[in-house]
């Protein structure tokens, strides 16, 4: 705490008068210094331009303009940058490569059309270490984060795992059905440790469960339902449908795997009760398909923390170690820019801490990309239009 240097120096006359008892100067020096300090107030607002640091990855391949397959991959992912511990942010990107010659698909040496990219940069500074890219013939691929601290790069037709070090692990080759034919899903627990892969064309829907580095689940005819969300122990769906007037209903379901589901919540009923997915083992955010507001629950049903919704909230960053959820105020999609703030929130208390927000003058987020909140919760990374912020956040009293 920074004393101002008067209220010290009157707490000092109090204690030189021969008349003043003990009390009275004690109570005196507490009134003066609270006083001094009460004034100075944290700044729970900023604008972009107040980012502690900044890293153009348009300078390391991001693509000049908005492209499909970028934000193609945010239902899934719902983030295009994470942390890595607390010494690295890593940054990721598709761009499509120019393939000059015809080329069989059977072909073991032929060039694939899409890259991932990964940029990793130091947390405190956001100087640029160094970077990794690998070659995919599936638009929705991405880096996968582990508790472990190492992460794994999924690329549609195989995995990648690597170390905390960044030192390479394994590959394990995953049952793919041919990408020209397929609609592909991945779903990973916060953990990393679990992931979901679901492949599907007109005659036959596959489902791979991966545990650690290995396949622990195959099953052809799956009965798991599109855009199902995994953690280490349970999956969780949504089901929408209309009642015979035409009113839309929805209802979240969710089970132990090899259990029965059971009902998490309906709509008519409890709203929002659509767009599951984990942000804790035992924690989910819905968001809404329509209504106003968004929730937090746990894997019982109980609402652990609800806001308002301002838009989709496809791209958005929980950390359950600090409690803290950031959310964009509406981002965008296919064919509107409308990315206009970040809110972070305390869960725990159920206040909004932080915002970043554009500021007069400053030039707009076209496409939000990712939201990212750091293990320690005291800094806040945003990547939008291929530029990384780095925001520090107030301190919290605990």
């Amino acid at each position: 705490m920074n004393v101002p240097e008067a209220a010290l120096d009157i707490c000092r006359a109090l204690a030189n008068r021969r008349r003043a008892t003990t009390a009275a100067v004690v109570l005196g020096c507490v009134l003066l210094l609270a006083g001094g300090t009460s004034g100075q107030k944290v700044n729970t607002t900023a604008p972009f331009s107040a980012a502690a640091w900044t890293a153009d990855m348009h300078e390391y391949g991001y693509p000049d303009h908005p492209v499909y397959h970028q934000w193609i991959r945010l239902p899934i992912f719902h983030t295009d940058v994470f942390y890595l511990g607390d010494q690295e942010v890593i940054e990721t990107f598709v761009t499509r490569e120019l393939v000059k010659d015809l080329q069989r698909r059977a072909d073991p040496h032929r060039a694939l059309p899409l890259k991932l990219h990964a940029v990793v940069l130091d947390a405190a500074s956001g100087k640029v270490q160094w970077q990794m890219a690998w070659s995919s013939d599936y638009m929705r691929v991405g880096l996968v984060p582990r508790t472990n601290g190492g992460f794994v790069v999924f690329l549609g037709d195989r995995l990648e795992f690597y170390s905390a070090d960044f030192t390479f692990r394994s590959e394990l080759k995953l049952p793919a059905i041919p990408v020209e034919e397929t609609d592909l899903w991945f779903s990973s627990s916060p953990s990393g440790r679990t992931m979901l892969i679901r492949y599907t064309n007109e005659e036959q829907t596959r489902c791979v469960i991966v545990t650690g580095e290995a396949i622990s689940v195959q099953q052809d005819n799956c009965e798991l339902p599109a855009r199902t969300a995994i953690s280490d122990e349970e999956v969780v769906t949504a089901q929408v449908s209309k009642d015979n007037v035409g009113r839309v209903q929805s209802k979240i379901s969710i089970k132990r795997l090899q259990e029965p589901w059971r009902t998490l919540c309906s709509d008519p009923g409890v709203a929002p009760c659509n767009n599951p997915e984990f942000v804790s083992e035992d924690t989910l955010l819905l968001w809404p398909g329509r209504g106003d507001l968004l929730r937090l629950v746990s894997d019982n049903g109980k609402t652990v923390f609800q806001a308002a919704k301002r838009g989709s909230n496809i791209v958005n960053s929980y950390s359950a170690t600090t409690g803290l959820l950031v959310l964009p105020l509406y981002a965008p999609n296919a064919r509107t820019a409308a990315f206009a703030a970040a809110e972070v929130f305390d869960v725990h208390t159920g206040k909004r801490i932080f915002e970043v927000e554009q500021g007069k003058g400053e030039q707009a987020i076209r496409d939000l990309q990712g939201l990212a909140i750091s293990p320690a919760g005291d800094r806040l990374v945003i990547e939008g239009d291929g530029i990384v912020r780095c925001f520090d956040l107030p301190p919290r009293h605990q």
